[in-house]
């Protein structure tokens, strides 16, 4: 098999013109891609020359030659991205990543959730007893001044009584 320098040189040696010219002519010629390293998902089951058939040759036929070379571009990356299986079908690539990270999550969840819940149920306890004690605080602070109004008025009644009983009563009697 000729490799896609070769092929190119061949096109412009023989000055064969049409769909096929300058770096569209290395797509069209995805024998030469077999080759490379990264590329064996092209090798099996012959998937660059299906991807030829199917995808570059009709477009380039039918004068379309961008679409063609995006379309081939377009199977070629969905083949290294899932290579086929020997047999037929594909394989499917999972990344591990975003489900280990959920698997993480949940168990992190489930430890720090009820510890996360309990602590605010104590904050929450904690806020309440703080606000019943300020209630109880004030309570006690209006009964202590109402007791102080009440023995206040309680002396001045005293003390009105004892300048009445001083002008009603004998000094002797007063005492």
């Amino acid at each position: 098999a000729r490799t896609q320098r070769e092929y190119a040189q061949n096109m412009r040696r023989t000055g064969q013109r049409g769909a096929c010219e300058g770096a569209l002519c290395s797509y069209s010629r995805l024998q030469g891609l077999k080759q490379r390293r990264w590329n064996a998902a092209l090798r099996t089951n012959n998937n660059a020359e299906t991807i030829r058939q199917n995808q570059l040759n009709p477009r380039l036929a039918s004068g379309n030659a961008t679409r063609g070379v995006v379309d081939a571009l377009t199977a070629i990356e969905r083949s290294i991205a899932s290579p086929p299986v020997p047999a037929g079908g594909t394989t499917i690539n999972i990344n591990p990543v975003p489900i280990v990270a959920g698997v993480i999550f949940l168990v992190l969840l489930a430890v720090a959730g009820p510890t996360l819940w309990s602590g605010f149920q104590r904050r929450r306890a904690a806020a309440k007893a703080l606000e019943a004690a300020r209630a109880a605080t004030e309570e006690a602070r209006r009964l202590a001044s109402s007791a102080i109004v009440d023995l206040s008025q309680a002396l001045r009644s005293a003390q009105e009584k004892a300048k009445f009983d001083r002008v009603s009563y004998a000094e002797a009697d007063v005492r």
